[in-house]
């Protein structure tokens, strides 16, 4: 997110505040101090512009991830390097994505259909395969399985 600094909204209100009393009072002065102001926040804005198209084009972000065996419910270690030339003077601060999992339901593993399970988990291609009724057993978020016969 990008902030003004204090310096230039106070001469962005300087400004403004300068702008009404010319009106207000017909003031000469007060409308080429205002203009002077905007301006100069103008020229500024259009140097920050380019400062930071400057360091956008020498960002870089490499991610590593361990080479590890990963399963469902597994943690796995990202490394992140950020390469960026700051022009002088800018202070840029980097956030990356927060820890998240993996969401939704995947399947963990298959058995053949019994009286009473789910007709919508049956898996067809299986089914075909073997010549019998097979359904999906299905994990959930914490990584356990779901359903009515989870216990078996």
């Amino acid at each position: 997110m990008i902030r003004p600094t204090r310096t230039s909204g106070g001469i962005a209100a300087l400004a403004l505040a300068l702008a009404v009393t010319a009106l207000l009072l017909e003031n000469p002065a007060a409308a080429f101090a205002a203009g002077s102001l905007a301006l100069f926040l103008l020229w500024r804005g259009w140097w920050f512009e380019r400062d930071i198209a400057a360091a956008v084009t020498s960002l870089t972000v490499t991610r590593t991830v361990d080479r590890t065996i990963l399963r469902q419910g597994t943690a796995a270690t990202v490394r992140v390097q950020i390469n960026l030339t700051a022009p002088p003077g800018m202070d840029i601060r980097v956030r990356d994505r927060r820890r998240t999992a993996i969401s939704g339901q995947s399947i963990l593993g298959f058995r053949p259909y019994q009286t009473g399970d789910d007709p919508n988990l049956i898996d067809w291609k299986i089914t075909a395969r073997r010549d019998a009724l097979y359904v999906r057993q299905m994990t959930g978020l914490s990584g356990g399985r779901r359903g009515r016969h989870a216990g078996r």
